[in-house]
Formats: C-alpha cells, sequence, structure tokens
C-alpha cells in the first residue's frame, strides 16, 4: 500500500468519525432540548407547589388564630364557672352552718 492509499485510507476513516461525531452531536442537541423542556415543566410545578404551599401556610395560621380565640373564650368560662361554683360552695357552706346551729 503506497502513501496515497494509506492517506486515502485515513481520510476515510477520519471522515467516518466526522459523520459519527456529528451524529452524537445532533443527538446531544435533541436531549438537551428534551431536558430544558422537562427543565421548564418541572419548575411550574415548583411554582404551583409553592402557591399551594402558601396557601397551605395562610390557612393554617386562620385556624390556628381561630382555635387560639375560642379556646381563650373556653378558658374564659372555665374560669368563671370555677367562680361561681366557688360561690355556691361558699352559700351552702354558711347554710349548713345556719342549719346546724337551728338543729343542735
Amino acid at each position: 500500500m503506497d502513501n496515497d492509499e494509506k492517506v486515502l485510507q485515513i481520510l476515510t476513516q477520519m471522515q467516518g468519525d466526522i459523520s459519527d461525531l456529528m451524529q452524537g452531536q445532533a443527538e446531544l442537541r435533541t436531549d438537551v432540548a428534551e431536558l430544558k423542556e422537562d427543565v421548564r415543566r418541572i419548575d411550574k410545578k415548583v411554582e404551583l407547589i409553592d402557591k399551594k404551599v402558601e396557601l397551605i401556610d395562610k390557612t393554617v395560621i386562620r385556624i390556628e388564630n381561630n382555635h387560639g380565640e375560642k379556646l381563650a373564650v373556653l378558658f374564659d368560662g372555665q374560669k368563671q364557672n370555677s367562680q361561681l361554683l366557688e360561690t355556691i360552695k361558699e352559700e351552702v357552706s354558711r347554710h349548713e352552718e345556719v342549719i346546724l346551729r337551728k338543729v343542735l
């Protein structure tokens, strides 16, 4: 094989390699385009999730405030009931003393 044939063989081989590289590059571009689209979809989903989380946070805060107010009212009512019971106990004790004095 003379030099011209060797050069021709190397050039033919290089042309095949270049063709393979170009095909690989085209496939990479397609893959990158698909990845970009996937990232866009993920970004949109993350935005939706963020909005939902924000709404949930607001709802939880509102519920906590409402329940806090209701619990405060319940504790006030319990305190008033305890005070009323104490007053009734004192009154009953006085009546018991009066009854015992009259009986004895």
